[in-house]
């Protein structure tokens, strides 16, 4: 008998787990905007980086070249 009250002192209730189930779920959707936000922000920083390297390209680009850019011209459709 011992044994079993033991035993019992060690496991969780299922209404236990289903507590710490439904805290972790009000966690995640509290946390979910905030990390599609941050997710935004970096794709946004990533754009930016992109952007000031392309100019930096240019402008290299045209020192090298006596202020001569490079244009492209797309085909008319």
């Amino acid at each position: 008998m011992e044994r079993l009250s033991l035993f019992r002192r060690q496991a969780f209730t299922l209404v236990e787990l289903l507590v710490v189930i439904a805290i972790i779920g009000i966690l995640e959707a509290l946390l979910l905007p905030a990390l599609g936000r941050a997710k935004s922000a970096a794709h946004k920083a990533v754009c930016i980086s992109n952007q000031r390297q392309i100019g930096i390209t240019r402008q290299l680009y045209a020192n090298d070249n006596d202020g001569f850019l490079v244009t492209q011209n797309l085909p008319m459709s």
